[in-house]
């Protein structure tokens, strides 16, 4: 299917790129002068007999080198600065006025500067260094500001930090961004260098050919080398963007080593904690801002323990779970609840671009993968385990979500709303699988539905409209 959509671009482009040809050689006819303006024909006629020169692609490779070092250089210091300002905030203030300047000044400016200092040489990397930085800074900084707060949340939850909540969660939300961003750099830092190497007349270069046809009055190789120019901003970009969606396919690869020889019975839901606390609300209030959503609440629920809660739709249950999984703190009252709570959100919090299997191998790195795979095909099928949880169904994603919460290592299981878009068997199915894993966990499940209560063999617990127990 992708190489089909490739052939029709192709073929969408061709009558453009024909009318444009035609005005071109409607133009030069009109000058009268190849001196002035060269036809096309003249032009591909020259280029052809440059491109059969070996001095030609020796020149090439000297102007992509220092343009590839230049945007290389530019692309890590800038990811690293894009960190580093995206997260702290005296950096983004401190680099805002640095960065202001390389956008807003001239790149001739930049170029007598650097002319001045270093000489010629490597002025075209330098160049594109500058142009490039910005660009590749702000779609870093871009992409950390517009990250979901709910995978963060989801992250925390499940103990998921360092360099795995990087590379999995955070780099791949920035991915969309980078990409833009070295697409938009790509021809910038190729239109740059090109033009500090016409303006510094760096040996051996792009430039300084397109100077010296200025010199001796040969359009037809001036813009024969502007075409050549063309041709290795665009091979550039797209390699660029190889390397750019290879790295985001790697990523999307959970690639943590399990350990095989781990038994089932020492792994996450599968490890019932001796001597468990009761979870005890008394007279608990919480809410958002100033606002109390649940009033009053007291409960208690022993080791063990099956609870439901239940309601009417915007009385509180998920202001409640998220109080017992202790992401919300409460206004009044007190609170115990156990240290590690394993949580199924009330929507979903899947990383798309990982297949379900490795969503919940994220959340359970040292589980080994013949006890994780087992139970994700109780719940999903074989084929649904290596689906991208973007492909999953909203019934199949609520599933793969159950299953990370019974393996991960807790002392208590919060379900908010779990069995929402499952139809009655696959609905059966997961009671029993919830049942079979719980172990002496504490079960918390908010539910509209009294049947739940039974399946799982639950206490009730009604919220009214005032949001009192």
């Amino acid at each position: 299917m992708t190489h089909n959509r490739f052939n029709k671009n192709i073929f969408a482009y061709i009558p453009a790129a024909l009318m444009w040809l035609v005005i071109w050689q409607i133009a030069s006819t009109l000058t009268g002068l190849d001196i002035v303006l060269p036809g096309p024909v003249k032009v591909f006629f020259c280029m052809a007999g440059m491109l059969g020169q070996k001095n030609t692609y020796i020149i090439t490779m000297h102007s992509l080198i220092r343009i590839f070092a230049g945007y290389t250089a530019a692309f890590v210091t800038a990811v690293l600065a894009g960190l580093a300002a995206g997260y702290v905030r005296a950096v983004r203030i401190m680099s805002a006025p640095l960065i202001s300047a390389m956008q807003a000044l001239p790149v001739t400016a930049f170029i007598i500067l650097v002319l001045m200092i270093a000489g010629a040489k490597n002025v075209s990397a330098v160049i594109a260094f500058i142009v490039v930085f910005p660009v590749i800074y702000h779609g870093m900084v871009q992409g950390i500001d517009n990250m979901d707060k709910n995978l963060a949340q989801m992250a925390d939850v499940f103990n998921i930090h360092g360099m795995r909540r990087f590379r999995y969660i955070s780099l791949m939300q920035c991915m969309p961004y980078i990409r833009t961003a070295v697409k938009s750099s790509a021809g910038m830092c190729w239109k740059a260098g090109a033009a500090a190497e016409v303006i510094g007349l760096t040996r051996n270069s792009i430039g300084e050919q397109m100077y010296l046809a200025k010199l001796y009055l040969e359009t037809d190789v001036l813009l024969s080398w502007g075409i050549i120019i063309i041709i290795a901003s665009v091979v550039f970009e797209k390699l660029l963007l190889l390397i750019s969606d290879a790295a985001a396919k790697s990523c999307c690869r959970y690639g943590m080593s399990c350990r095989s020889h781990a038994s089932a019975d020492n792994c996450g839901g599968h490890n019932s904690r001796p001597g468990a606390a009761d979870i005890e609300l008394n007279d608990v209030s919480a809410g958002y801002g100033l606002e109390n959503v649940i009033n009053g609440i007291s409960v208690k629920i022993p080791p063990g323990g099956h609870l439901c809660i239940m309601g009417e739709s915007g009385i509180g249950k998920t202001t409640l779970l998220k109080v017992i999984a202790g992401l919300l703190e409460c206004h009044k009252g007190s609170v115990t609840v156990p240290q590690k709570v394993s949580v199924v959100f009330q929507e979903n919090r899947l990383c798309p671009w990982l297949s379900a299997y490795d969503n919940v191998r994220l959340a359970v790195p040292d589980m080994p993968a013949d006890v994780v795979r087992p139970h994700l095909e109780k719940l999903l099928g074989e084929s649904g385990c290596d689906r991208r949880a973007d492909e999953l169904s909203g019934g199949m994603k609520r599933r793969c979500e159950i299953v990370r919460a019974m393996l991960a290592d807790s002392d208590a299981v919060v379900m908010d709303e779990p069995f929402a878009g499952l139809d009655e068997d696959n609905r059966s199915i997961a009671v029993k699988y919830i049942l079979d894993n719980i172990g002496s966990r504490q079960l918390i499940v908010s539910t509209h539905d009294l049947k739940d209560a039974v399946r799982l063999q639950a206490d009730v617990f009604f919220i009214d409209k005032n949001g009192n127990g």
